[in-house]
């Protein structure tokens, strides 16, 4: 798992041009919610919200996390 802060910084400037940002897998939905992201429980649910609201031709991307950045991080 990623911290939710560094995705919001990786994604600062391209959140200028997003109109919604979706997070698939969000442990803590509250926090999601404060920094501006959208939370799902599974990347399917994440996937269905545009296509329920823009249509089935719409337009998604994602940033390519390789496994090697994403961390689990314990308390």
């Amino acid at each position: 798992m990623a911290h939710p802060f560094i995705l919001f910084g990786q994604g600062l400037y391209g959140f200028k041009h997003a109109g919604r940002v979706f997070l698939a897998g969000a442990r803590d939905k509250e926090a999601a919610r404060r920094i501006g992201f959208e939370p799902f429980d599974t990347l399917d649910e994440a996937i269905a919200e545009p296509e329920r609201t823009l249509g089935g031709g719409c337009s998604i991307s994602y940033p390519d996390m390789q496994q090697n950045f994403i961390r689990d991080v314990e308390e």
